[in-house]
């Protein structure tokens, strides 16, 4: 998953299922496994079902659109997102070496 910020067209699945589509049109389901809120955001700690990548979302409301960015170590909110979820990472058995931090 290369794009930064994720539009979605269209929206799909369950409160545990994101269905997105990158801007090339290619479809995206992420599994939630948990999610927060803060401020006007909520960041969810999701797992791309293709791949089993570990991706932090920020997800904000927009103008009735929701708007979906990909919280990387280049992101602004990635120290404070990466510490809400610390403890979540272990519960989920996931390792911080599992996660790619260029």
């Amino acid at each position: 998953m290369d794009n930064e910020l994720l539009t979605p067209e269209d929206m799909e699945g369950d409160e545990n299922t994101l269905v997105l589509h990158d801007d090339e049109g290619n479809e995206i389901t992420l599994e939630i496994l948990v999610s927060r809120q803060d401020g006007n955001a909520t960041y969810a700690l999701t797992v791309d079902e293709a791949d089993s990548e570990v991706v932090l979302l920020k997800c904000i409301e927009e103008d009735e659109d929701m708007i979906f960015e990909i919280v990387d170590d280049e992101h602004e909110d990635f120290d404070r997102v990466f510490e809400m979820f610390k403890k979540d990472f272990e519960a989920h058995g996931i390792e911080v070496e599992d996660l790619e931090l260029d």
